[in-house]
């Protein structure tokens, strides 16, 4: 299909803009033309087939799941570094007696 102005070229025809637009959807498809048009219904329940086997989401329950780790690993990562600090103390303290 070639748009020229006006008018448009179908199978070698010139045809004006109201003739393609009027034309049924039996001559469309003798055309050979395909039409990626969803019906209403068909449009809405698209994403609920979609979604259908897909698991539920929880926003109070991810925020809960994300809290608890964020939480654990910042008890983690204190705990290493009070470790971390009370050996530097340690040797430290052990350097000051060695000179005494």
């Amino acid at each position: 299909q070639v748009s020229c102005g006006r008018y448009f070229s179908v199978g070698g025809r010139l045809l004006s803009l109201p003739l393609v637009l009027k034309r049924s959807e039996r001559q469309r498809r003798e055309a050979g033309e395909t039409r990626n048009v969803m019906s209403i219904p068909a449009v809405i329940k698209a994403p609920q087939a979609y979604a259908k086997g897909a698991p539920k989401v929880s926003v109070v329950k991810e925020m809960i799941i994300g809290a608890t780790l964020g939480l654990g690993a910042g008890i983690m990562w204190k705990i290493q570094h009070w470790n971390e600090r009370r050996r530097t103390n340690e040797y430290y303290s052990m350097q000051q007696s060695h000179k005494k």
